[in-house]
């Protein structure tokens, strides 16, 4: 299960000073971007898996992922990013952080919520 660092998200409702506005725009952006890479992704690993743009949208990924205290996709994207995966492996970290992209919006919009 995807687990979300709150301590990462308080901290920039904090920085907002108690508005969820920023927080708000960051999960409609990783939902609009996560979305659409995880499909490219998806079609690159069936036939050119070994693809840099591969590594290069992991790269991308980890660094939103971090920004929202995804760590357990960011940590699947890095492990994308730096090692070397059969097209097996590739195909199934995908499928997987599909799944947890999925919890990750759930658990993102039941946090704005309560902080509304």
């Amino acid at each position: 299960m995807t687990s979300i660092d709150q301590n990462v998200l308080d901290s920039l409702v904090e920085l907002e000073e108690g508005d969820t506005a920023l927080v708000s725009q960051l999960t409609q952006m990783f939902k609009e971007t996560a979305s659409k890479t995880l499909n490219d992704m998806e079609s690159l690993a069936k036939d050119n898996w070994q693809d840099e743009q591969i590594k290069k949208m992991a790269h991308s990924m980890r660094s939103s992922c971090g920004n929202l205290g995804i760590k357990s996709m960011a940590e699947a994207f890095e492990k994308i990013e730096y090692e070397e995966l059969t097209q097996p492996q590739l195909q199934s970290e995908i499928e997987s952080l599909k799944k947890e992209f999925s919890e990750a919006t759930q658990q993102l919009e039941s946090y704005i919520a309560s902080k509304n």
